[in-house]
């Protein structure tokens, strides 16, 4: 399938390219193949070489979900699905698949929490000790049925300083 793939020709006409120079000494970042099979190396932090199997763009959504949805991974994030599938295996636009796969999982959206809102810190509130210097005020109803004086409509009034309530019941919510 490697052979065939067109996403891959790049990569086959580097690996032919590193192929031919002398001593096959390989760069980072460049393909090999070994045993008919394309290879991508890499140097790691460590300074250590590691080798990545090029995956042709029809596997990649089976690459994808063995490291995503394996009984053994447990519908990792999409950083640790990423460094999972990093490891072993490298194809063109990698990161970009492995975001939209996990993204658009079934089983982790309807699990992980979505759109919880965050807590807004708590702000600065004046003392207010004169009182009637702060009042709420709100109009309630319409109450059906209405009062024995046809009222259906309570304005109600709340002194923040001593708590002090008035509750005047109105017929109507007009001025």
């Amino acid at each position: 399938m490697q052979q065939t793939d067109e996403s891959l020709k790049n990569a086959r006409k580097q690996a032919k390219q590193s192929t031919n120079t002398p001593g096959n000494q390989v760069n980072a970042g460049d393909f090999l193949v070994r045993q008919n099979i394309l290879y991508r190396k890499v140097v790691l932090k460590n300074g250590s070489e590691h080798w990545q199997l090029v995956v042709p763009e029809k596997f990649a959504d089976k690459v994808v979900k063995l490291a995503h949805e394996n009984i053994l991974s447990g519908h990792l994030g999409i950083q640790k699905t990423y460094d999972r599938v990093w490891s072993n295996c490298w194809w063109q636009g990698m990161h970009g698949h492995v975001v939209r796969f996990v993204r658009s999982c079934d089983v982790c959206q309807r699990s992980v929490p979505r759109g919880r809102v965050t807590k807004v810190p708590l702000g600065k509130m004046p003392v207010i000790d004169t009182p009637f210097q702060r009042v709420a005020v709100d109009l309630i109803g319409p109450f059906t049925p209405a009062s024995t004086q046809g009222n259906r409509f309570v304005l109600t009034l709340i002194d923040y300083a001593t708590r002090y309530p008035e509750a005047i019941p109105l017929k109507n919510a007009e001025t």
